[in-house]
């Protein structure tokens, strides 16, 4: 049956008879569905979506590892270029290693954390350029700037790529610009990037490799540690062992916030479910307050599909404006989590509620606003013996109104 102008009046006023019923609803559904939509998109986000990078499953960084205490240390410039002689079990490396340096633009002078990398760097990520171009000549000329010094220090325009900019003492023109989505192990998170010409020198290097195809990681341990062999020391002290060890990317990223998140993820569903199971119990309550007057409405000839369909329009319109408010909340902390997360974190990809989100959230409470109306009322309008598995009873079968008017004197 179609829902017409009086559905929707009578609707309006059962919630004006009593608003606090009405708000509760839409709290329960809507905060429930929120909290359950952030954990859902931070925990997809962080350990389901690949990384932006080219074959993203195939990276790791390639770490010294002291055995007996556990403790990771970077490599030196030797350790890279025994990397990069070629071994069977890993295609391509490429390093990078920290610095601070001082950016002459616009006029100001910044400190800014830089990062020295070998020459095909970009290009083995497989990352596109924000603006410009991620190529960097050998020579060290080029210079690459984040998209937060792009945007905050350089204007955001155009016009800054190949522009001149002085970084320490040289002169460097700016080749493009790094996506902010990039995000390095080791809490690397530089602001402008050059190729580091003196990386043989250097002992704080982290080493990026891509495994080759079909290759295990078990397998390039096992050719790690026999390179370790012939390796000189690191430059700081161990106690123990110490051999190259090879981590996955995501791993090494995101690794020890994997149970953590998991955990939350199901607290979250319990949250929810519990607010559903309260939602079903108001609900079921309610329909039981108004059982005498199903009676009567049936007794007045109301079709049992009228019956049917007056609650469920007032749980649908329920369920559209909860999942309007779920929506905006949940954009409202995801970009708070952006905001405030740890960059190597909540920054690792795109934190939004978009409408793939929006739709999702829709279906879900909708769907438990109707389920959650359709089954205490099916169970209320059976208490009254009107509803039953076997046919309807006819209008002349339905209740009269007994004539309760005193008789006339």
């Amino acid at each position: 049956m179609p829902i017409t102008k009086r559905d929707i009046a009578l609707c309006w006023r059962h919630w004006k008879q009593s608003p606090s019923s009405f708000v509760s609803k839409i709290l329960l559904l809507s905060i429930g569905t929120a909290l359950c939509t952030i954990v859902f998109a931070i925990t997809y986000s962080i350990l389901l979506k690949a990384l932006p990078y080219h074959d993203p499953d195939r990276l790791a960084v390639i770490e010294r590892r002291d055995l007996g205490a556990g403790v990771r240390s970077r490599l030196s410039g030797r350790d890279f270029n025994a990397l990069r002689e070629g071994l069977s079990s890993i295609e391509e490396v490429e390093a990078i290693g920290p610095d601070i340096q001082t950016l002459y633009a616009r006029q100001r002078e910044l400190q800014v954390s830089a990062g020295l990398v070998s020459p095909g760097f970009f290009r083995f990520l497989g990352c596109t350029a924000a603006a410009g171009s991620l190529i960097l000549p050998e020579s060290g000329e080029g210079i690459l700037v984040s998209e937060r010094i792009w945007r905050e220090v350089l204007g955001g325009g155009n016009g800054a790529i190949g522009s001149a900019v002085r970084l320490g003492d040289r002169l460097h023109v700016i080749t493009g610009v790094v996506p902010k989505k990039i995000r390095l192990p080791w809490s690397l998170q530089p602001d402008v990037w050059i190729v580091g010409v003196d990386l043989e020198l250097r002992s704080d290097l982290v080493a990026l490799a891509r495994l080759r195809k079909g290759t295990r990681l078990s397998a390039a341990q096992e050719e790690l540690a026999s390179l370790s062999s012939r390796l000189p020391e690191s430059a700081f002290e161990v106690q123990h062992e110490e051999v190259l060890y090879a981590v996955p990317l995501l791993e090494d990223l995101v690794g020890h916030h994997r149970r953590p998140l998991w955990l939350l993820q199901g607290v979250a569903a319990l949250i929810m479910l519990a607010a559903l199971a309260s939602l079903t119990a108001l609900l079921a309550s309610e329909l039981a307050a108004h059982r005498d007057s199903f009676t009567i409405r049936m007794a007045l000839g109301a079709s049992h599909g009228r019956l049917f369909r007056q609650p469920m329009l007032e749980s649908a319109l329920i369920g559209l404006v909860s999942a309007a408010l779920g929506y905006m909340l949940s954009k409202t902390g995801l970009a708070y989590l952006v905001a405030s997360g740890p960059p190597t974190l909540f920054q690792l990809r795109p934190l939004e509620a978009g409408w793939e989100i929006g739709l999702l959230q829709l279906v879900a409470v909708l769907g438990a606003a109707i389920v959650g109306t359709a089954l205490p009322l099916r169970h209320v309008l059976r208490e009254t013996g009107k509803v039953s598995s076997g046919p309807m009873p006819s209008k002349q079968t339905r209740l009269a109104i007994p004539d309760t008017r005193p008789d006339p004197l």
